[in-house]
């Protein structure tokens, strides 16, 4: 029988399997692109002096919602912007990638914790994120 000693080395050594896979390391290498890119912080600047500009007014004694709905159209502009950046695309499929996997071992742990199927399985493996069997 696994003692708890027992069973949080083991997450130590998953976790560190897990930080060393190459879903978390082209993560890491992604973030680092998003967080090194000129124009997308610029973006994310604007973007949150947009989102000041809305709280402050919002707060006034009456707020001007012409001047709410111009930066409001600002941010869904701005906000466009950075989700369609090549930069950002490619940091949000890399943390799909990271999230898919950790998904994957959750299911896994779930099926040996619980000795069934987690709630809205299929029974396909082409659809799954991973319980472990179809591997």
């Amino acid at each position: 029988m696994a003692d708890n000693a027992q069973i949080i080395e083991k997450a130590r050594e998953l976790g560190k399997l897990v930080a060393q896979s190459d879903e978390v390391k082209e993560l890491a290498a992604a973030r680092a692109a998003y967080e090194q890119n000129a124009e997308l912080q610029d973006l994310n600047g604007q973007f949150n002096l947009h989102k000041f500009s809305i709280a402050a007014i919002s707060k006034q004694e009456n707020p001007d919602e012409q001047r709410i709905a111009g930066h409001e159209d600002k941010l869904r502009e701005i906000y466009d912007k950075i989700m369609s950046h090549k930069v950002m695309t490619e940091y949000q499929q890399k943390s799909a990638a990271v999230e898919q996997l950790v998904g994957q071992i959750n299911n896994i742990i779930n099926f040996y914790i619980t000795g069934g199927e987690q709630s809205g399985c299929t029974g396909s493996c082409a659809t799954c994120g991973g319980c472990g069997r179809g591997e």
